[in-house]
C-alpha cells in the first residue's frame, strides 16, 4: 500500500512539472514602464512624471543610479517610470498612474503586482518633509477624486492604500480602504507585532526605528480573491481585507500627502518598474487528480 501510494505521488509531482506552464496564471496587462504608450496618468498639479534608463538619471541637480528592479516582465532593463509630488507648492499632491492608454477594467479574482523604490531626504543634511508614499488601487475609476490619501472622504472609490517610504505617518504608514472608509491601517511603533512586520518585510538602510521601505526594491502584490483583498509587500502579508469594491481600473502611484516641502528637494520620489496584472488561478488540478487517486487505492484496499 505504501508503496502504491508513493508511486501516486510521484506520477503526480511529474505531472505537475510537466504541466506547469499550462497552469501558470493567465497575464491580464503587462507593462515594463520603457516609455508612456500604455497607461494613463491623473495628477494633481505641483507633480511630475518621466520615463529614465533608471542605471544614470539625474533629478535637478541630483545624480543617481539604480540596479535593475527584481521582477523584470523584458523591455529594457533599467527603464522605469519616475514620480514625484508636491515639489514646490507646499500642499499635499498625488498621482494615479491607471493601466492602459485607454484604462482596462479587470473584475473578478486577479492580482497587480509592481516594483518600487522610494527615495527621500534620509541621510542628507540639513534635510526636512522626508514622508511621501507609493499608492496602489484596483477596482478605481478615471474620474472625480484621486485614490490617495488626500483623496479619501473626498469621493474616492475602488479599493486602494499606500505604503509610505520612511514610516513617518504615525499609524497609518500603511493602509487598505474601500472607497471613502479605511478598513485596517499600520504604523510601525504600534506594536511589538507591527515592528516585526516592517522589519520582515524591509532592510534597514537609514538606522530607523524599525526597517522602513526606503532605499530599497520592493515588490509589491494586491490581490483580489474571493471577496477578500490581500496587501503584501515583498511576500509579507500586510493586510487580507472583505472588499467589494474591486470591479474597475487598476494603479499604481505616488504621494506626499503633507504640506512640507522636502528639502532637498531632488531626493524625494518613487521609481516604478515591472508593473503586472495576472489572474488568480484556480486551485491545481493535481489536488484532483490526488483525491481520484487517493479513493481508487482505498476502493481497492477494502475490495
Amino acid at each position: 500500500m505504501k508503496k502504491q501510494i508513493s508511486i501516486v505521488l510521484s506520477l503526480i509531482a511529474a505531472w505537475v512539472s510537466t504541466n506547469e506552464s499550462s497552469t501558470t496564471a493567465a497575464v491580464l496587462y503587462s507593462n515594463s514602464l520603457d516609455n508612456g504608450s500604455d497607461v494613463t496618468i491623473l495628477a494633481d498639479t505641483d507633480t511630475a512624471s518621466a520615463f529614465v534608463d533608471y542605471s544614470n538619471f539625474t533629478v535637478g541637480a541630483q545624480s543617481f543610479n539604480i540596479a535593475e528592479a527584481p521582477n523584470s516582465v523584458g523591455g529594457a532593463a533599467t527603464r522605469g517610470m519616475l514620480l514625484r509630488a508636491n515639489i514646490s507648492a507646499g500642499a499635499g499632491a498625488a498621482i494615479n498612474v491607471l493601466l492602459g492608454s485607454t484604462p482596462q477594467s479587470f473584475s473578478g479574482d486577479y492580482r497587480l503586482t509592481y516594483d518600487v523604490w522610494m527615495n527621500s531626504t534620509l541621510g542628507q543634511a540639513p534635510q526636512t518633509g522626508t514622508t511621501e508614499q507609493t499608492l496602489w488601487g484596483i477596482g478605481v475609476n478615471n474620474t472625480g477624486a484621486l485614490e490617495a490619501a488626500t483623496g479619501r472622504g473626498n469621493g474616492a472609490v475602488g479599493t486602494y492604500g499606500w505604503l509610505t517610504s520612511e514610516n513617518g505617518s504615525g499609524s497609518e504608514d500603511s493602509a487598505i480602504n474601500a472607497n471613502d472608509v479605511e478598513l485596517a491601517d499600520i504604523g510601525d511603533t504600534d506594536s511589538a507585532a507591527a515592528a516585526a512586520l516592517f522589519n520582515a518585510a524591509f532592510t534597514n538602510v537609514f538606522g530607523t526605528p524599525n526597517a522602513a521601505a526606503v532605499g530599497q526594491w520592493v515588490s509589491v502584490a494586491i490581490e483580489s480573491n474571493a471577496g477578500n483583498v490581500s496587501v503584501r509587500y515583498n511576500g509579507v502579508e500586510f493586510f487580507n481585507e472583505a472588499s467589494a469594491a474591486t470591479t474597475g481600473f487598476a494603479m499604481f502611484g505616488y504621494e506626499d500627502r503633507f504640506s512640507s516641502v522636502a528639502n532637498p528637494g531632488d531626493f524625494s520620489w518613487g521609481l516604478y518598474d515591472n508593473v503586472v496584472v495576472t489572474a488568480v488561478p484556480e486551485p491545481s488540478t493535481a489536488f484532483a487528480l490526488f483525491g481520484f487517486a487517493g479513493l481508487g487505492l482505498l476502493r481497492r484496499r477494502r475490495a
